[in-house]
């Protein structure tokens, strides 16, 4: 079920740096640390392949203890460093982990404020030196995915009533602060992520003009925007759909159920919610939430259900 999104940051001894010809002539080509991208596979992910976005190093002279951060730009066919780094003349080791996006280091970790569109993202540590370099295959930066993927369609039991327009869906659940503790993990793993704050409520849709909402029918319609949230806490949704009479109908909380051990979302992890609605209209037998694992890595699958 738990799928792992894998992008591959291969770093070699072959490619441009960040500083110009000249600096690079001057500088025996082993001593420079170059950066080339390779992404696999197509992912489902909101970022799915670097096109051309900064991503960061964590860098340290000792496991874990990093000091300063690298940047790069990512391309789907090299990550070029802003700036000039050279491997240590003693052969002494250096240890990086990416993350994305790029924020200041602080107390040996990065503080993000989460609104549902931010992708957080990390790496194993990896260490290199002028013999041991980053050029070896043993040495790529693999970036995984620290957050729950949402897709949410939505759609009606039986045609006759699709009169019925989305007015709104919410997540709720998911707090709106996160702290990646870099210096924390063990080099062999990821790095935790410790969140904060009270739950906010994260729009998934709403109607753009009053009564402009989408048109239910039997065939589920998927939402134009995917949700990126807390993993591993009970999410629920809220539903708001307009009527004929142009009154509406509202069902809060809705609690979410995926198909995990604890009936909880794993990181790394993406899941389609399906809201189905019927006609019945007796409370808590007109509406059924479906969850369904759509992984990053477009292979598996679970289901969940919402209770």
């Amino acid at each position: 079920m738990k799928q792992i999104l894998y992008i591959g940051i291969l770093i070699g001894t072959v490619g441009l740096s960040g500083c110009s010809d000249d600096t690079d002539a001057r500088i025996a080509p082993a001593h420079l640390v170059r950066l080339t991208t390779e992404i696999t596979p197509n992912t489902r992910a909101a970022i799915n392949r670097f096109n051309g976005e900064t991503v960061a190093f964590a860098r340290a002279a000792a496991p874990g203890s990093y000091t300063e951060t690298w940047q790069a730009v990512a391309t789907p066919t090299e990550t070029r460093l802003q700036g000039t780094y050279l491997y240590p003349e003693d052969r002494s080791y250096l240890y990086l982990r990416g993350y994305y996006p790029v924020q200041p280091l602080s107390g040996g970790g990065v503080s993000y404020a989460l609104d549902g569109q931010t992708d957080l993202m990390a790496t194993v540590e990896q260490k290199g030196n002028l013999i041991d370099n980053f050029s070896l295959s043993s040495k790529t930066f693999y970036f995984n995915h620290l957050l729950t993927q949402l897709s949410l369609e939505v759609r009606i039991s039986r045609e006759e009533t699709n009169t019925l327009r989305l007015v709104s869906v919410e997540a709720t659940g998911s707090r709106p602060e996160a702290r990646v503790l870099l210096s924390d993990a063990p080099a062999t793993d990821l790095p935790q992520v410790l969140f904060t704050g009270e739950p906010q409520q994260l729009t998934a849709y709403v109607e753009p003009v009053r009564g402009g909402g989408i048109l239910l029918s039997r065939e589920a319609v998927l939402l134009p925007h995917t949700l990126l949230v807390e993993p591993g806490v009970p999410l629920g949704l809220n539903v708001k759909v307009g009527l004929p009479d142009g009154t509406t109908r509202s069902w809060s909380g809705l609690p979410v159920r995926f198909d995990e051990q604890d009936g909880l979302s794993r990181s790394g992890t993406a899941y389609r919610l399906t809201v189905t609605l019927f006609s019945s209209g007796v409370p808590g037998t007109d509406v059924s939430i479906g969850a369904s694992v759509v992984p990053w890595i477009a292979s598996g699958g679970g289901n969940g259900t919402v209770q």
